[in-house]
């Protein structure tokens, strides 16, 4: 399942934003819409997927660093990933915040994490469709050592 929360403006008066969550899912490779609440706390969209046993018990929960969202949905065996583009994001300000890398070394840094997630990705999906699992465990090995010659 997908996750996201969002804040828009609001055009009452009062309220400068309202907080929009979603979730979707996915039914025979298409997405579906699971629940959408407005102003609601992520909890209550945990317990109405839950009524309506819309996620596995074993669903994998991608989305952002929200903990209330995380700490919402991930319950019991459901496991937790963040998306790529947070991944990349996240590890962009821990760098900045951590204040030891120039803006150059963290940009060329983050450069490099992409090129090697999203080729993942790419190896993921192609291999999924031929099922050539020789050649996706060949993308992963060579990722983990772009990951490795990345960081030393």
């Amino acid at each position: 399942a997908f996750a996201d929360g969002t804040k828009t403006h609001s055009q009452e008066k009062g309220k400068s934003k309202n907080r929009v969550n979603v979730v979707l899912g996915v039914n025979n490779g298409k997405k579906v819409l699971l629940d959408a609440r407005v102003n609601k706390p992520w909890e209550e969209t945990a317990s109405k997927l839950d009524e309506a046993a819309a996620l596995d018990k074993e669903a994998v929960i991608i989305g952002d660093a929200d903990r209330e969202m995380r700490n919402a949905l991930v319950k019991g065996e459901r496991r937790f990933q963040l998306d790529l583009i947070h991944v990349l994001r996240d590890t962009s300000f821990k760098l900045w915040q951590d204040g030891e890398m120039t803006l150059e070394d963290r940009k060329g840094l983050i450069r490099r994490l992409e090129t090697l997630l999203f080729s993942l990705k790419n190896s993921v999906e192609k291999h999924r469709k031929d099922g050539d699992l020789d050649a996706l465990k060949g993308r992963i090995n060579s990722t983990v050592d772009g990951l490795k010659k990345s960081y030393n």
